[in-house]
């Protein structure tokens, strides 16, 4: 509870460090175009849909994304940055940590596929030695990966539930 408040927090304070980098942005090109003061002073006073448009026709079809990026990572503590790392990285999945010995059997939720853990990352499928992502994705008959736990049991358990309860917030 306490980890989803402070990723909260986090995203809040982002956000709100993203509005004062973009009214940076935006006091930066009023000042480099002073040959367009009625257009800005138009830009202060109207709506702010209307304000985005004339802001928009302001900086042209510039990019700005790699700006406003390195603006708002700039205004970032080193802290800041480690602790939005921490707090977006979850382990990958390891059979070992998660109590479950090579050579166990994984069931699919279609109840008629079985694998066998080769080692800490990896199932043996079709006598080949793979990522139960890419089990998954094959079984699935998907072109991009998904999160396979929950779509696997070890001994009648999900694996998300063995993988949640293995990695669970302190």
């Amino acid at each position: 509870m306490q980890l989803r408040q402070e990723k909260l927090d986090l995203r809040k304070e982002k956000l709100k460090q993203g509005r004062q980098v973009l009214d940076g942005i935006v006091r930066k090109y009023k000042e480099e175009n002073i040959q367009q003061k009625s257009q800005n002073k138009q830009v202060v006073e109207s709506k702010p849909e209307e304000q985005a448009i004339a802001i928009l026709k302001l900086i042209g079809k510039r990019e700005v994304t790699p700006e406003f990026n390195k603006e708002l990572t700039d205004s970032l503590s080193q802290a800041e940055k480690d602790s939005g790392k921490k707090l977006n990285k979850r382990p990958n999945l390891n059979f070992s940590e998660m109590g479950i010995p090579i050579g166990s059997e994984l069931l699919y939720k279609d109840g008629c596929t079985i694998i066998t853990v080769a080692s800490d990352k990896k199932v043996l499928f079709n006598e080949n030695e793979v990522s139960l992502t890419a089990v998954t994705r094959e079984l699935m008959g998907l072109d991009y990966s998904v999160q396979p736990s929950p779509h696997w049991t070890y001994q009648g358990k999900l694996l998300r539930d063995i993988y949640n309860d293995t990695y669970s917030e302190e």
